[in-house]
């Protein structure tokens, strides 16, 4: 938790929201979002698992089984059915859509919302869900998933939503890199020591935000052409 937002992982969490008939148990993710609230901290929310009723088989053993690696045993929850694409994509956008208008334009609450948790972990989740279509190339799974159940998000506002990304993460990485120099100063103890290991850190996940958002422009306008060349 920063200091201005706190971003909880809702793997456990959406299987006791969602519905399938539609009438949702709002009150699970409301009770974890308001006490944060009269704090002035914004939540984050993923919306990285799929509900039961959106596999392709629920009752399929194989589907049942730990996500997880078996060490991490404390994630027993999360079930291989739940990290694998929904089987109606329509179906999911509306989930989605409901949820962002229940929290966000009914409570007001100003979430801001993720489409992933941990995407490259150890047990490939992203992997599952980037299978197709192979012209995208290595696309964050942001912009997979609009592309796949959004698509008339257009490509124009996915290009918008990478600049955007890039502009608030590299402000916020020049602040808190600014921050540490002023307050911590440039000594040699320990204390600066960690300073320096943390500035370290943050150009490089500086580096890294650059050459996606630069690969994810640049993918997403060949993925452009190719559409426009297929019409023509």
């Amino acid at each position: 938790m920063g200091g201005r937002t706190a971003r909880y992982c809702c793997g456990g969490i959406w299987p006791h929201v969602w519905r399938e008939d539609g009438n949702h148990n709002w009150d699970a993710v409301e009770n974890i979002i308001e006490p944060y609230l009269p704090h002035g901290i914004t939540v984050v929310l993923d919306f990285s698992h799929v509900p039961q009723w959106l596999w392709a088989d629920p009752g399929d053993p194989d589907l049942n089984q730990q996500s997880a690696p078996e060490w991490v045993n404390f994630l027993s929850f999360i079930k291989i059915g739940s990290v694998k694409p929904p089987v109606n994509y329509t179906a999911w956008e509306a989930l989605i859509r409901e949820t962002v208008h229940h929290l966000n334009v009914v409570k007001k609450y100003g979430i801001i919302f993720e489409v992933w948790n941990e995407g490259d972990n150890a047990w490939r989740e992203l992997g599952l869900w980037l299978e197709q279509p192979p012209s995208l190339g290595r696309f964050r799974v942001e912009l997979l998933m609009k592309l796949r159940y959004g698509e008339s998000a257009g490509i124009d506002t996915m290009k918008s939503h990478i600049e955007q990304y890039r502009e608030i993460n590299l402000t916020e990485i020049d602040e808190c890199e600014q921050l540490l120099t002023d307050i911590l100063g440039t000594g040699t103890g320990l204390t600066d020591q960690i300073r320096a290991l943390t500035i370290t850190y943050l150009k490089s996940f500086k580096e890294s935000i650059i050459t996606w958002c630069d690969d994810s422009l640049d993918a997403l306008s060949r993925w452009e052409e190719e559409n426009r060349s297929r019409r023509a």
